[in-house]
């Protein structure tokens, strides 16, 4: 009796241990899946039906590979070579399928699953969905990429994300600019009716371009001004309304808009000069005519 009272805390450990693993692996966030050395399923826990959509029911038994796109069946037997040999994968990144069809991509960590006498009897997978990432950093290579720059401002006027354009355009820093309310952007003398324009647009936010009509101008962290335009698009956020602006800077096509009037101007110039030496040289012609004309009728009288 004495020796099962003291093995009894020693089951009662182990089958707490055990609970707790089993919690683990059940609310973990991530797909955690264990399988033969053939690949066949044996456990499915409840983030891995989130992340590819099928049930443990239907999952436990059948191959894994039936998650993997054509073009990645053969990662499959590769791994599990692997862990045969003994070794464990780490933050391996690949694409499975969802059961909508749907492409996953994740980071798989493998690791060997031995039984009592350590042989490797199988594989223990933890899959990590990483597709957010992949559309963040996405995102972020299409809006490094615009030949414009691009603010996104919330509707106190904060700015809330930028482009690397942005910074080059108006000479501060990403930290700077992340700090700073647009209207630190717009010229000293227009800062006050801005907040009001601001204001307007918010009443009702649609994509369009600004100040429609109007000379644009932005100024630089150097307090120097220059030519822009501007589109301004809703961004809604949660059910919070923020402000994409595409902002273009237009120095080059201006000056070569002036270079081009003043051609345009100094021709204009030189072909009136031109016509008005015209027309007095005509009227000079005109009035040498008359006067032969005049002689010759006096001569003939």
């Amino acid at each position: 009796m004495k020796t099962r009272s003291r093995q009894q805390p020693a089951e009662s450990s182990h089958d707490e241990l055990q609970r707790t693993l089993a919690s683990i692996v059940e609310f973990s966030d991530d797909a955690i899946i264990s399988k033969t050395l053939d690949g066949i399923v044996t456990t499915w826990n409840k983030a891995a039906e989130r992340m590819f959509g099928y049930t443990a029911e239907e999952m436990i038994g059948v191959p894994i590979s039936i998650l993997a796109p054509p073009d990645k069946v053969s990662e499959i037997p590769q791994i599990l070579e692997r862990i045969r040999k003994g070794e464990r994968v780490e933050h391996y990144e690949t694409v499975r399928l969802h059961k909508d069809g749907h492409p996953v991509a994740i980071s798989l960590t493998v690791s060997p699953l031995r039984d009592q006498g350590g042989r490797i009897v199988g594989a223990s997978k933890i899959a990590h969905d990483i597709s957010k990432a992949h559309e963040e950093s996405r995102f972020r290579r299409l809006l490094e990429a615009a030949p414009d720059a691009i603010l996104e401002v919330d509707v106190q006027g904060q700015i809330v994300l930028i482009n690397q354009v942005a910074e080059t355009m108006f000479g501060y820093s990403r930290e700077e600019l992340l700090r700073m309310n647009v209207e630190s952007l717009v010229p000293a003398a227009m800062r006050g009716k801005h907040h009001g324009h601001r204001a307007a647009y918010t009443a009702a936010p649609q994509t369009r371009p600004m100040g429609v009509g109007l000379e644009l101008k932005a100024q630089r962290k150097d307090g120097s001004l220059f030519p822009i335009e501007i589109r301004l698009s809703p961004n809604w956020t949660g059910g919070v309304l923020h402000v994409i602006a595409l902002v273009r800077d237009i120095s080059e096509r201006k000056e070569s808009q002036d270079r081009i009037r003043a051609i345009q101007e100094r021709y204009a110039a030189q072909l009136f000069a031109a016509n008005q030496q015209l027309e007095a040289r005509n009227e000079e012609v005109e009035k040498a005519n008359r006067l032969k004309s005049e002689f010759l009728a006096s001569m003939s009288h």
